[in-house]
């Protein structure tokens, strides 16, 4: 896709006005992957405690091709290939089981996703170099327990512990 924009600028008197002229062609690809295992077992431990189980991937890429040039007062080109991938990937498990008035529930959960992001310009008409490369990355974990007493049909209580730990 090619654009064109121009843009003039000048001060409040009309003095030291500048003038630009921009051509940006661009092409951009995504791509998106994603799956989803899910289980779900009922009747376990005494025939009335269940089981939920998640885990998830995505992938998430982006390749651009990015020629721009700019003309008049002040010139700059370059040709740009920008590129950025997304993984991330995630588990988690729930457990319920009542025993008559009280309901005991647990879980954990897990998360680790990495983003890698590179610019590069293949020339630059100045002679600043622009490439730049970063990772990021974070994990989290989580888990809790919980107990649920049931007090009436309408009323019901519960206490739980919950920890979450994170890091980059």
């Amino acid at each position: 896709m090619l654009i064109k924009t121009a843009t003039s600028i000048s001060s409040r008197t009309g003095d030291n006005s500048k003038y630009f002229e921009t051509l940006t062609d661009f092409d951009s690809k995504y791509h998106r992957t994603s799956a989803n295992l899910h289980y779900l077992g009922n009747n376990i431990i005494n025939k009335d405690g269940s089981i939920n189980v998640n885990l998830d991937y995505l992938n998430y890429s982006i390749n651009d091709h990015i020629k721009l040039q700019t003309t008049y007062d002040e010139s700059l080109g370059y040709l740009n290939r920008p590129k950025t991938d997304i993984n991330v990937y995630q588990g988690k498990v729930d457990l319920e089981l009542p025993i008559g008035n009280v309901t005991l529930s647990g879980g954990a959960a897990y998360s680790q996703s990495k983003t890698d992001n590179r610019t590069n310009y293949d020339y630059i008409t100045n002679d600043y170099d622009l490439n730049d490369h970063f990772v990021y990355r974070e994990q989290i974990f989580a888990t809790y327990a919980d107990i649920r007493y049931k007090l009436s049909d309408k009323l019901e209580t519960k206490i739980g512990l919950r920890w979450r730990v994170w890091g980059y």
